[in-house]
């Protein structure tokens, strides 16, 4: 069973200035809970997070699978501390959508794969915090 979830967020902001707060590396720092990440951002290349949660260090794995800049980004994401193997199966996706014109934009992170219902509603609650922080980011 294909497990996901899907939440979106309205930012008073061109897509322009929000996608340089998905992509930016320092930016991403800011508002998704002190993350350093690490890509070129381009399609078939590595992404990797790093971090501390909750008093544990992590590091995150996956492949970018698509990038539209200012529209799209799709990446495949395998977290350490979840214990899973490091095989295709076990990978979630992630997708980024960005719509909207003018000032608006609609963020909608959806997730595809997800382990289990109890990850499904961790991941929510986690996006949920990590949006209305890059909400607060991008409008400053």
């Amino acid at each position: 069973m294909n497990i996901t979830s899907t939440i979106s967020i309205q930012i008073n902001a061109p897509r322009e200035k929000v996608w340089r707060a998905i992509t930016d590396p320092a930016t991403v720092a800011q508002w998704f809970f002190g993350t350093s990440v690490e890509s070129d951002w381009e399609a078939g290349r590595p992404i990797v997070f790093r971090g501390e949660w909750q008093g544990q260090s992590y590091e995150d794995t996956g492949t970018i699978k698509k990038i539209e800049p200012g529209k799209l980004l799709q990446y495949t994401h395998l977290s350490s501390r979840t214990g899973q193997t490091d095989m295709p199966e076990n990978y979630e996706i992630v997708n980024f959508q960005l719509s909207g014109d003018g000032g608006q934009t609609t963020l909608t992170v959806h997730e595809e794969n997800l382990p289990s219902a109890e990850a499904r509603e961790k991941s929510i609650g986690l996006w949920r915090m990590a949006l209305e922080n890059l909400k607060k980011t991008v409008e400053k």
